[in-house]
């Protein structure tokens, strides 16, 4: 197979072969990048070398945790890329890191080193939950203690900064490059934050009795779902831009921007677990569907890049594509229902 006018070549031969000596038996795969130079790889090495190495496309990483470990998926392989031996109550992507909190530390571990690269301590004991969101480079975080706060984690600096908040949370969701927008309980206003000063920049009105969620729209404006409805507010000045009441569904109980237009929204009537997606210039669904959510997970549901959504079942996770509408992938396992599932 040599060729002298090529210094570079690739080749592969598996082969099967029993060691009489040792009574061992090899399952292994041959692959050569240069002349006179080779090494040895099972089958799941090379396919994950040879995407890693040779594909041009962005990868697409799913993350979610059992009570004692955190698994990274490519969505292109069957594999875990990385079992990482921690608990978690909340994950998230930044970049080629995924940040874990666990009940006293946020983690950062980096997907192409394999290992932590940075850490930080959060509290002195066990605190049950966080809430994470990104905004540029720092991790946003809520933690629900005896006290109440939201913190600050800036990844270049190290530097973490906290602020106390009067009630517990509903949902958090950083907004544009330096705001951050909160939902708490009982509260008839949803509340925005400066990152940089931690300072309580402004107290929206909301005309309604309970808000399940927030989220991001596009730069600086926020999501938020209530009942049956959807609005679009400006975090700057608190002016409502956008608001549909969609009569064909039942009570919303979580949504996020899916694009430019669009909302992705989960409800339920019943027993039964609904996704739709929602635009918001014709004001009218685009694509809806049945998903197998599991009911233990009913607050943490799903999670939507690009054309794919991941909902925890009973059984493991589903990974929708929107564009065909059928499941691209089942992960079978039995994960913490409790903790957000992130991709990347």
């Amino acid at each position: 197979m040599q060729n002298k006018n090529e210094d570079q070549k690739l080749s592969s031969r598996r082969t099967t072969d029993n060691d009489s000596s040792n009574g061992c038996k090899w399952d292994l795969v041959a692959i050569v990048l240069q002349k006179n130079c080779s090494d040895l790889h099972t089958p799941f090495e090379l396919q994950t070398l040879l995407r890693q190495k040779y594909s041009t496309s962005k990868r697409n990483y799913l993350a979610c945790a059992n009570s004692s470990s955190v698994y990274i998926y490519d969505l292109e392989l069957d594999e875990p890329i990385a079992t990482i031996p921690t608990s978690a109550t909340a994950l998230i992507f930044l970049e080629d890191n995924l940040v874990i909190a666990n009940h006293t530390h946020l983690l950062m571990w980096n997907i192409k080193q394999k290992q932590f690269t940075k850490s930080i301590k959060l509290h002195e004991h066990s605190i049950p939950a966080t809430i994470l969101t990104i905004a540029h480079k720092s991790v946003i975080t809520f933690s629900s203690s005896k006290q109440m706060s939201l913190g600050v984690w800036n990844t270049d600096t190290g530097k973490y900064e906290t602020s106390s908040v009067s009630k517990g949370v509903y949902d958090i969701h950083a907004c544009g490059r330096s705001h951050v927008a909160l939902v708490g309980q009982g509260e008839k206003f949803v509340t925005i934050y400066n990152i940089d000063t931690m300072e309580c920049v402004k107290k929206v009105p909301i005309q309604y009795r309970f808000v399940c969620t927030v989220g991001n729209w596009n730069s600086n404006e926020a999501l938020l779902a209530h009942d049956k409805s959807i609005r679009i507010i400006d975090i700057i000045t608190g002016k409502e831009r956008y608001s549909a009441k969609i009569k064909s569904i039942q009570t919303i109980y979580f949504a996020r921007q899916f694009d430019a237009t669009r909302a992705l929204i989960m409800w339920n009537e019943g027993t039964s677990k609904y996704c739709t997606v929602w635009n918001t210039e014709t004001n009218q669904v685009d694509q809806e569907w049945i998903c197998d959510v599991s009911a233990s997970s009913f607050m943490k549901p799903f999670v939507a890049k690009k054309h794919l959504v991941a909902w925890y079942t009973k059984h493991g996770v589903t990974v929708f594509d929107t564009r065909t509408l059928k499941a691209s992938r089942q992960i079978q396992g039995n994960f913490q229902l409790t903790v957000y599932l992130t991709m990347n």
